[in-house]
């Protein structure tokens, strides 16, 4: 398998001796394997078709190794990691599976789901490219495509996260969400959203606090058992594709999956 990972510089990095010791008994009762007293394994890449190979090195403290009679260099305790790519196609099939899974699971739990679409403004879009190309210390034209786009969507974030701080306030209401961000034709990101709330959370409700203050376009209608399924499409379309949510999303739900309903899991 360490013939396919990819190995890089920043592959090695060093802990307190203690946690490694931690994380790899765990690994252990997880299907990982003892190599050496010292060394152990754990190939958790699953069917990822470009595994990362990641080393867990630890001393008594961060850095401390020994050397051996041959004059090498070895760290008192290793722990050898395979891990996904979210790069390759499996994986970001995997990762929208896990997200539907989620949003099935919200939608169930709540009394009312809008499915929405938020874009923006031109000009709203040109202030987001020179505060990403102001960060990149370049024209945007100049750096690459996803150290742009992370730039550039995380200057529009700010828009997203006034949005919902402004509809939780009109609303009064409790409100839980899902965001997808993917980007257009032009490149320029968009969103995709499930708000969950009550069943008096209206239409109003939700469009206001975009419109209103002239930030862009928005679409909005009512949500059903396929708009977890079209939401989380776009996560296996691009790996610019970045997603957002209410803390726990989906997690309690599934805990307590008895009261909404059996969940039927994807295939993957």
């Amino acid at each position: 398998l360490i013939n396919n990972a990819q190995v890089t510089p920043m592959s090695q990095r060093a802990f307190d001796r203690r946690t490694v010791i931690d994380v790899a008994s765990s690994t252990l009762d997880r299907g990982g394997k003892l190599l050496h007293p010292h060394v152990a394994t754990w190939e958790a890449a699953g069917n990822c078709l470009n595994p990362v190979y990641r080393e867990m090195v630890g001393g008594d403290r961060p850095k401390a190794f020994t050397v051996n009679a041959q004059g090498r260099t070895r760290p008192f305790t290793r722990l050898e990691l395979f891990v996904r790519c979210r790069k390759c196609k499996t994986c970001l099939a995997k990762r929208a599976a896990m997200w539907r899974l989620r949003a099935m699971a919200e939608y169930r739990a709540s009394e009312r789901t809008w499915f929405g679409t938020l874009t923006y403004r031109p000009e709203v879009q040109y202030q987001a490219k020179l505060h990403a190309a102001h960060r990149l210390g370049t024209y945007w034209q100049n750096a690459s495509e996803a150290d742009f786009f992370r730039l550039h969507d995380s200057a529009l974030h700010e828009h997203v996260k006034r949005y919902f701080k402004r509809l939780r306030k009109n609303s009064g209401k409790n409100i839980r969400y899902l965001l997808v961000t993917e980007a257009h034709k032009s490149g320029d990101p968009h969103h995709h959203l499930l708000v969950h709330s009550t069943a008096n959370l209206t239409w109003r409700n939700v469009t206001d606090p975009w419109v209103e203050h002239d930030i862009g376009h928005c679409k909005f209608v009512l949500a059903d058992d396929k708009s977890a399924i079209y939401v989380c499409k776009y996560l296996t379309k691009s790996i610019l594709s970045r997603i957002r949510s209410s803390n726990d999303y989906g997690n309690n739900q599934l805990v307590n999956s008895e009261e909404t309903g059996p969940i039927k899991r994807p295939r993957l």
